[in-house]
């Protein structure tokens, strides 16, 4: 009896090791890795209601940046997006608004504007706001955010039609 408990906790061990090894996404240095929180985007209703889009997480490094829009509208108004930082390998000693750009197909990047999340220590959250955004005919919309705990860039990118 105690011969049989004994195997079938092996096997249990042992299958529940492969379920784990298979969940892992292994990536080498400097390659995050990507999810999406959520779906497609979604229109509350036809008198133009704000578009939402879903948050998108990266890992890389020990570093977890999480990038969510906030504000996108057709016409020039400013865009934000809330942004999470976190580590525990790291010092986050960076300023989001010297690294951070956000592009829209393939036009030219534009700068960020502000940052109010600080800088320093293993937590970051704030909002990153870009000046005169127009999403109006735009397709793809990129942030992308450079040289964060030696990963050289961190892109989010979200489909706008």
């Amino acid at each position: 009896m105690k011969r049989l408990l004994l195997v079938v906790g092996m096997v249990v061990l042992g299958s529940g090791l492969v379920f784990f090894s298979l969940g892992l996404r292994a990536k080498g240095p400097g390659q995050p890795n990507r999810e999406t929180a959520g779906g497609e985007a979604v229109r509350a209703d036809s008198q133009e209601a704000p578009l939402s889009y879903p948050a998108q997480k990266i890992t890389g490094n020990g570093v977890t940046i999480v990038v969510t829009p906030v504000q996108l509208a057709p016409g020039p108004e400013a865009a934000t997006f809330a942004v999470t930082v976190n580590t525990h390998a790291v010092d986050l000693d960076y300023d989001l608004t010297e690294l951070a750009t956000l592009q829209l197909d393939e036009a030219a990047p534009l700068a960020s504007i502000a940052w109010d999340g600080g800088q320093g220590g293993h937590h970051l959250s704030g909002t990153l706001t870009f000046p005169n955004v127009d999403i109006a005919g735009a397709k793809i919309l990129k942030i992308i955010i450079r040289e964060v705990a030696d990963v050289p860039t961190w892109a989010f990118a979200w489909q706008l039609q």
